[in-house]
């Protein structure tokens, strides 16, 4: 889904890299987005995790890789998703 204006979504890694921290503003979210993060093969990590603008998500358990958030709106229902790399 595209973003509107004045809409964002940051996906920000911690400085020791063990955690990704997930900043945004969405037009009607109710401040809430259903979180799934997925590695490079499409396996399922973290599933229907609720997230507020601000959270983090600890990455250190995993090996360094591309990674994909999969972010729901809770009242909108729309999907954004979000590659990062974590090295």
């Amino acid at each position: 889904q595209q973003l509107e204006a004045g809409e964002f979504i940051n996906v920000l890694s911690s400085i020791n890299g063990q955690r990704v921290i997930v900043r945004y503003k969405l037009n009607g979210t109710g401040n809430r987005l259903l979180t799934s993060l997925y590695n490079s093969e499409g396996k399922i990590l973290l599933e229907n995790r609720m997230l507020s603008d601000g959270e983090a998500i600890n990455i250190s358990n995993y090996s360094a890789g591309i990674y994909v958030l999969k972010f729901i709106s809770s009242s909108t229902k729309k999907v954004y998703v979000h590659k990062f790399l974590k090295q």
